[in-house]
């Protein structure tokens, strides 16, 4: 038989689902008479009480995932794979955050602030999941009007003014050491928005991915042979694996699909 303690706190339990912890209180104090005859308890409060104790418990299987992506990422890669997360995944919140250089993304996944990472890594030190995407091919943004044939050898390339940003700093120098030019005095922008209106301005031309959306007074040109970076998903091995290969699978689906 259960005591007369427990069918209290039973009782307790259902009532701060359905009035609130300082009803309850005032309940108390003033002796309601009912709390003490509890195998009077009233059918309907304690069904009320149990179907929002359902109703919390599954809204908190609800999972919630952040993805982290380098601003080099393509967007239409992660607006695709996010809209087809949500459609075959209901339970899955997936939301995205852009980073501006590959290096905080990667502090804030291993942080724990981002679920999932998604850009540039420099793979063999990350002990994590990782999955490889593919491989991200890189053009030269410049003013229209002064755009060069292309594609341009990257070899032709060794007085042209460039505008940097963290995104692309890695592979501008890489490419530029690969043709002899050691000059170090290019504007550096915040991000890859800002080294964009940078050559609008006339100030030189920046590396941007393959079919990134330009303003009309820019062009994009191809180089040959193309610069160009490995796009990873990377995450932490406490990251649920499901939803990782998921994300990751999506997001490479996309990519391989797109033009």
């Amino acid at each position: 038989m259960v005591a007369h303690d427990e069918l209290l706190e039973f009782r307790d339990v259902v009532h701060r689902h359905v009035v609130g912890d300082d009803v309850l209180r005032v309940r108390r104090k003033s002796g309601d008479a009912d709390l003490e005859r509890v195998a009077q308890v009233d059918d309907v409060e304690v069904e009320q009480g149990a179907r929002e104790v359902a109703v919390r418990a599954a809204s908190s299987t609800r999972k919630d995932i952040i993805i982290g992506a380098n601003e080099m990422t393509p967007t239409l890669w992660l607006a695709k794979s996010v809209a087809t997360l949500r459609a075959s995944v209901p339970k899955l919140a997936a939301r995205v955050v852009n980073f501006a250089d590959a290096e905080s993304l990667v502090e804030a996944v291993r942080s724990g602030g981002i679920d999932v990472g998604v850009g540039p890594l420099h793979a063999s030190s990350w002990r994590e999941r990782k999955h490889r995407i593919g491989s991200l091919a890189l053009g030269m943004a410049v003013a229209r009007g002064s755009s060069p044939t292309a594609p341009v050898p990257a070899g032709n390339l060794g007085a042209q003014d460039w505008v940097t940003c963290p995104s692309n700093a890695p592979v501008l120098t890489a490419l530029r050491k690969s043709i002899g030019d050691t000059r170090t005095d290019d504007p550096s922008a915040a991000n890859l928005n800002a080294a964009i209106s940078y050559v609008d301005a006339g100030l030189g031309a920046t590396l941007v991915p393959s079919g990134y959306a330009l303003p009309a007074s820019l062009d994009l040109v191809t180089i040959n042979p193309p610069p160009s970076v490995d796009v990873y998903a990377f995450a932490l091995r406490s990251t649920d694996a499901v939803t990782f290969n998921r994300i990751a699978g999506q997001i490479t689906e996309h990519h391989h699909t797109s033009p």
